[in-house]
């Protein structure tokens, strides 16, 4: 396994299923749950034709190339239907092949199939959130021993994000203490993280568009097509961008963006749930 990386033991023995019986193993989380980590360590020592679907010069492989496992990654961000059915094709025509894939929405109708006959297994969100042995874990890698107070403050303020739990243990990994600065500190870097890896990948219509769904307590896809609707909302990509995210479950950069609110990754599935920061004492 690659160093700091912590793999769930369901992780791993759901990854061994998928090796022995599988054919596809789909990684269905938001960003910052370690997905494309997590797969790289189980992935440590095959060999693996790594693809991501947002490249410019994407395009899946043929089945008569040299491959045995395809971890294809982003995959939110393919977009032609010819590629879903060459991809379901490659799945159907190769049954000694793997294929691992990396999206940010749930699988799509036309790979359900595989999961219904058990030649799919899909991970989401909920499977991949640190539990209270994991945090312990992945302090320990980074030489922090931490009491079993602050391994419970811990899982409160990130609720077992991995992305919340490892910025906080590279934080601490200097001999710090865990205290209301480092946690407003791994708030702010978390903050920073979705601005640049969703936010800011929009255009001006669409982050204004996110900015206005923000405030609200919560919001389901209905609503937010509602509001798109209005005439001075009828811009190219918003359509695409709110079915991209209501896919998502939750949104946790969308509450980051105003008044710097506390994320709450998963909420309860509904939507966006917002909160107060932490403040520095």
């Amino acid at each position: 396994m690659q160093n700091n990386i912590i793999v769930k033991p369901s992780t791993e023995q759901q990854f061994d299923r998928f090796l022995r019986q599988g054919r596809a193993l789909f990684f269905s989380a938001p960003c910052g749950f370690g997905k494309t980590a997590v797969a790289e360590a189980l992935l440590s020592g095959r060999e693996v034709l790594r693809l991501s679907a947002d490249s410019a010069d994407f395009s899946l492989p043929s089945a008569e190339a040299d491959w045995q496992i395809l971890l294809l990654d982003d995959l939110q961000d393919m977009q032609e239907e010819q590629d879903w059915n060459a991809l379901c094709e490659l799945i159907r025509a190769c049954p000694e092949r793997r294929f691992v894939l990396l999206s940010r929405g749930t699988p799509p109708g036309s790979l359900m199939a595989f999961q219904y006959t058990g030649l799919m297994t899909v991970l989401e969100a909920d499977d991949l959130l640190f539990d209270a042995d994991d945090v312990r874990r992945l302090l320990r890698l980074y030489g922090v021993e931490a009491a079993d107070s602050e391994i419970d403050g811990i899982l409160k303020e990130s609720v077992g994000y991995p992305l919340g739990v490892a910025i906080t243990a590279r934080c601490m990994s200097p001999g710090k203490p865990w205290t209301p600065e480092l946690v407003a500190r791994v708030f702010r870097e978390v903050f920073l993280y979705f601005e640049t890896a969703i936010y800011r990948r929009f255009d001006l219509p669409v982050r204004r568009f996110l900015l206005e769904l923000a405030p609200f307590e919560s919001f389901d896809l209905e609503m937010a097509d509602g509001q798109r609707r209005s005439p001075c909302r009828r811009t190219a990509g918003l359509a695409s961008s709110i079915h991209h995210y209501a896919a998502l479950r939750q949104l946790p950069a969308l509450p980051l963006l105003v008044g710097f609110p506390s994320f709450s990754p998963l909420g309860d599935g509904a939507g966006i749930h917002r909160g107060k920061a932490p403040r520095a004492a």
